[in-house]
Order: C-alpha cells, then structure tokens, then sequence
C-alpha cells in the first residue's frame, strides 16, 4: 500500500490517491487519530518536564566570605532544588595547590547553604569553593579571602599614667599620674596607652574614642592589683547596721542594686522583696531585698555586718567600650551591676576590640557582654566567675539576674572567643 499525506494529520484532506480500497478508509483515518494524539501527548510531556527539571536543579549564587584570624565563614546563596535532594561542601586551598576537602555545608535561611573553613593560619590568603552535588543539575561558586592579622600587642603612642594618688588637673606623666581613667582615654589617642597602677578604682570607663586597625589604644595593668570596683564605698565599713532579727539586718538605702557581697566572697542572692527573704523563699536561706527606704540583709551564718566590708554594687557598668580597636588587659573588674543590663565590661556596637588576661567577678548581670552589631573582636584568656551560685538551687537562679555568670555574645559577626575560664 502507498500512502501520501500532506503536512498536517488532518482527515478532511485527501490522505490516499492510488491504489487504496475505500473499505479500509475507516481503520486508517483511526490509525491516523490515535498518532495525532500521541504526538500531542509527547508534546505536552516534554513541555511540562522542562520547568520542572529546572526548578529541581541548583544554580550556585554568591559566595559570601568572612575571616577571622584561624577560620573563614562561607555562605552560599542558591536557586532552584525545589525537591531539596541537593548536598553541599566547601574546599579550599593556598595558591594554586590541589583542592583540600572542607567540612559539609547546612542548609539556613533565605536559600542559602553555610559552613566555615577551620584550622587556618592568620594573616594568609585562601581560595574557597563552594559546591553544590545535585542529582539534578549542581555547580559551585569560588572566592579569595585573606585571613584576619592578629592585633599589634606593642603600643606606638604616648603613654599616659593612672594612680590612686594621682589628679586630673596633672599632666598624666609617671611623675605627675592622672587619678581617673576616663581622664586618661579622653587624651589617649590611636596607638597610646593608658598604664593603670595597682590600687582600687571606684570608678567607670566609657570611651570616647576609636583606635585603628593598625594602632589600638591600649588600656593595661601597670601590674597585679589593678581593680576595678563598682561598689559604693559608704557601705563598705558601717557601724549603722540595725538587727531587725531573724538574722536580718538593713540600713538607710535609696536605688537600686543587683550585688550585694559580704567580706568579698560571700554574694548574697537578690530576693524579690522582704518578706521572701525572711521565709528562705526559693530554698535560699541568705540574701538582701532593697524595702521601704532601706537595704536588707541576711548574712550566712547569722553573722553580724557591723564592721564588716560590705560591697553594693552602685554602677551598673564598669567598663562601656563604644568606640571601637581598644585593647583591655590585666584588670579585675567587679561588684557592677544595678538593674537591666549590668555588666563587667559592655562591649556595645564597637569593633576590633581585645579582651585579654582580665579576671572579671561578683556581676548583677554578665561579666563581658557583646551587644548591638558588636564585631571583630577577640576575647581571649579572661577569667569569670561568681562566687555563691553555685550553692544555690536551680530554682533560685533561673531566669534571674546570675543565669549569665560568663561572657554573652549578642553582638555581631568575626567575633572568636577562646582561652577563657568561666
């Protein structure tokens, strides 16, 4: 049988001229239906399979790169895996060395995977790849980053010298020392520093300027014995202490407060008010509560605070770093506190700052504290604590103001955290 058709599977057009028998015109015209139909079918299939297949296919976006000085942050942005069979892994290399297996990388939000390169040398350039394995169609992404330089330990300035028999009316020399350090940072400038005597300063420090990348302003213990202290001095040797019995003593107090410590060691818990502390509430049978005009207090022991030194805590901040690249080293800070937001040293919004060799105790709130966007900074070898919370039921201190008895990190991105004791 010969057949001629023309372009189109059409049935109303003259499909067979020679040598076909009507009868069987029927069958074919149903053969020729049923390959119309199929060739749609296809048609529709492929067209219908393509979105699809793309949707399910990765596309590697921008690599996103953020250093610190031993570690490289990557986040990957991504299209597409709408079926979300897709794995990712960094690698990363020196020069032009063979690719180094890094470690897998996670999913987080906004499409995008993240991981970080771990174990690397400071000040050093890398090469970083990202890779996206997806049955379904992957890629990868490549970038360059340098690793962070570790701050520059030597100051290149003046130095200007602190004391407790010092006056800020003198010029700041180790002959003539200024009394306070704030006096001391509102001359410093990039690459000075601020050598501080031993002695107890009752006192605060908010800076009012910013060191550089390349020269810090370097506020540092001129030896063992440098304290920063935020209690009240008026408390701290009275006579005037009242027994309201029941092991319960007070004295005329107005404000607030957060700490209360006897003898230096023994911090006594912030009870909600007078009538808990004198019913042990929370299973705490020492404490003080801030009533009626007056401060309260129960001793361990049922000892008597006459005589006694008694630390409360009158700033809420010791240290107020808002100004970025400050160096702070070999301080003891302690006894800060008094209401929201009580802390040691309050790194706020500041960056590239270094924290080391600090002992920073005894806090109605977080002996270091990083908050709003605080970046870059380096916080290394510091030691916290707080005596008592230890002992105390875990009833007592959840959710209250000794939970965070460490260092806190609200802040920003690039900040390392090591070495520390807390």
């Amino acid at each position: 049988m010969e057949v001629e058709t023309t372009s189109r599977l059409d049935p109303d057009i003259e499909v067979c001229r020679r040598g076909v028998h009507l009868a069987t015109w029927p069958r074919l015209r149903g053969t020729l239906n049923s390959m119309r139909i199929l060739v749609a079918t296809a048609f529709l299939v492929v067209a219908a399979a393509t979105p699809a297949m793309a949707q399910n296919a990765s596309t590697a976006g921008g690599l996103e790169l953020y250093p610190t000085f031993e570690a490289i942050g990557a986040r990957l942005s991504y299209s597409g895996d709408a079926n979300g069979n897709a794995t990712a892994r960094l690698e990363w290399r020196q020069g032009s060395g063979a690719w180094i297996l890094g470690m897998p990388m996670t999913r987080i939000t906004s499409s995008r995977w993240a991981a970080s390169v771990m174990w690397l040398v400071a000040d050093t350039p890398y090469e970083v790849r990202a890779v996206i394995v997806d049955p379904d169609g992957g890629g990868s992404t490549t970038g360059t980053i340098r690793t962070r330089k570790l701050p520059n330990r030597a100051p290149t300035g003046t130095t200007w010298w602190v004391a407790t028999n010092g006056n800020d009316t003198w010029p700041g020399s180790a002959a003539q020392p200024l009394a306070t350090v704030q006096a001391a940072a509102n001359r410093a400038n990039p690459g000075d520093e601020i050598r501080v005597r031993p002695g107890v300063y009752h006192q605060t420090l908010d800076t009012p300027r910013a060191g550089t990348a390349n020269a810090l302003i370097h506020l540092v213990a001129d030896g063992p014995g440098v304290a920063f202290d935020g209690s009240d001095p008026a408390y701290l040797n009275r006579s005037d202490w009242r027994n309201d019995g029941g092991g319960i003593w007070s004295v005329p107090f107005t404000g607030a407060t957060r700490v209360v410590c006897v003898d230096s060691t023994m911090r006594l818990y912030s009870h909600a008010n007078l009538a808990a502390l004198q019913t042990n509430a929370l299973g705490v049978t020492q404490g003080f509560a801030v009533e009626g005009g007056r401060l309260h207090i129960k001793p361990e022991g049922g000892i008597s605070p006459v005589g006694r030194t008694i630390h409360v805590a009158r700033f809420n901040q010791g240290l107020y770093i808002d100004s970025s690249y400050w160096r702070i080293t070999g301080l003891e800070v302690r006894y800060f506190g008094t209401t929201t937001g009580g802390a040691g040293i309050y790194l706020n919004g500041s960056n590239g700052c270094w924290l080391d060799y600090n002992y920073v105790h005894t806090m109605g709130g977080k002996p270091i504290f990083l908050r709003t966007m605080a970046a870059d900074h380096l916080i290394e070898y510091n030691y916290c604590r707080d005596p008592r919370i230890s002992l105390w039921p875990w009833a007592a201190t959840k959710a209250h103001n000794e939970e965070n008895a460490a260092i806190s990190h609200r802040g920003g991105r690039g900040v390392v955290i090591r070495f520390n004791t807390c």
